[in-house]
């Protein structure tokens, strides 16, 4: 279903990152979202020209049940859902544009974008898969070089999507499992401007993802928690050393988010849209 999914929105999410891009570059006075100097402009004249656009300003997260409702019917309410990698972050996105219309922001994507020629270059497809074969593991030679670069492009374009200058429609960010490890002012500002959702994966579902890593192998930032024992093969070591690194994070995810649902349910096929949508929102005070 998940395969599905991403076939049926692959053209759109081309044309809705184009989109993106062209609005960006209007709303910031610069050609994209390359140069992010260039994009600073002072901050009464970018708020000026976006609500010229259509495009609105910070809008701070919803605090009740009633408050959300309202914000998703008006076209104002922001998530960003936090959280490992195949714990549903992407797959939930990708179910809020097709079957509510809201717009998508995905990190990983951008990454990709950024790099298509080093990818290209290596003889490596485009997507996930190639930006996960292209930053490689922690026992290899060049990853600590593209696990640095990687976070820098991470932090660039987080920086640019949790601005808050968007075009007035509901959105959705899928941020990268790394977001906690970028700067205190990126992660206050997403908070300010999204509900922030962490989709939270408890000591039961620990082995279940350390299998989806090997199976499904996504770009991982590591930090300090790959640490190999003397004799231990490279595979061994990251099988051992991952459950480590998830709940390492998980604590980071928490103390990021403003409410936590169940990873169980964001991956359940029983779950649907808007029994999802309903579920966040039932975690905010009446």
């Amino acid at each position: 279903a998940r395969g599905g999914v991403a076939a049926a929105c692959e053209r759109p999410r081309r044309r809705a990152r184009v989109e993106r891009r062209r609005r960006r570059a209007s709303v910031y006075g610069c050609a994209g979202t390359s140069d992010v100097a260039s994009a600073r402009a002072p901050a009464a004249a970018v708020e000026e020209k976006g609500q010229s656009l259509g495009v609105t300003a910070q809008v701070s997260p919803p605090e009740t049940r009633e408050e959300f409702e309202q914000r998703k019917e008006n076209g104002d309410l922001r998530l960003a859902l936090v959280g490992m990698s195949n714990c549903g972050k992407t797959f939930r996105s990708y179910q809020m544009v097709l079957n509510f219309g809201f717009g998508k922001l995905s990190i990983d994507q951008e990454i990709e974008v950024s790099l298509a020629k080093v990818l290209r270059d290596a003889g490596l497809e485009p997507g996930i898969q190639g930006l996960a074969d292209w930053m490689g593991n922690p026992h290899e030679e060049t990853f600590a070089e593209r696990e640095a670069k990687y976070l820098e492009l991470e932090a660039r374009e987080t920086k640019l999507c949790v601005a808050g200058f968007l075009p007035t429609i509901n959105w959705v960010l899928d941020t990268t499992g790394s977001v906690v490890y970028l700067d205190k002012e990126i992660t206050d500002e997403m908070r300010r401007n999204f509900l922030v959702v962490h989709l939270r994966a408890d000591d039961d579902m620990l082995e279940e993802l350390t299998q989806s890593y090997f199976d499904n192998p996504k770009p991982v930032v590591w930090g300090n928690s790959y640490a190999p024992k003397e004799g231990e093969n490279s595979e061994a070591a990251l099988r051992r050393c991952y459950p480590h690194l998830l709940a390492e994070r998980r604590q980071k995810y928490s103390d990021l988010s403003h409410v936590e649902i169940s990873a169980r349910d964001s991956l359940s096929n029983d779950v649907d849209g808007r029994a999802f949508l309903d579920k966040i929102r039932d975690l905010l005070p009446q």
